[in-house]
């Protein structure tokens, strides 16, 4: 699936978007510590799941917090994440 990042954590990727496989959320998170390390993972998840602050749409669906870790995916799913959106 397509995965992109936004803003500081694109930042953080140095890349905006990677192709890579996962079947739910918590193995999309697990998929991107890998590739890309401690640095972006601890920058959207904490404690193994997704960061509170974090926004994720899965096909433009932003997925929430409550159960998303096993929020289904499938190949041909296009994945955003953002960063906390703050301003006035």
């Amino acid at each position: 699936m397509k995965v992109s990042f936004h803003a500081t954590i694109r930042e953080v990727a140095g890349i905006s978007e990677v192709e890579v496989e996962a079947d739910d959320i918590r193995s999309l998170l697990l998929a991107l510590r890998e590739k890309f390390g401690d640095g972006l993972f601890d920058l959207i998840a904490k404690d193994g799941t997704l960061r509170n602050d974090i926004v994720v749409l899965v096909n433009g669906q932003n997925i929430g917090h409550s159960g998303c870790m096993n929020v289904k995916m499938s190949p041909d799913d296009e994945v955003a994440i953002f960063p906390p959106v703050s301003g006035g």
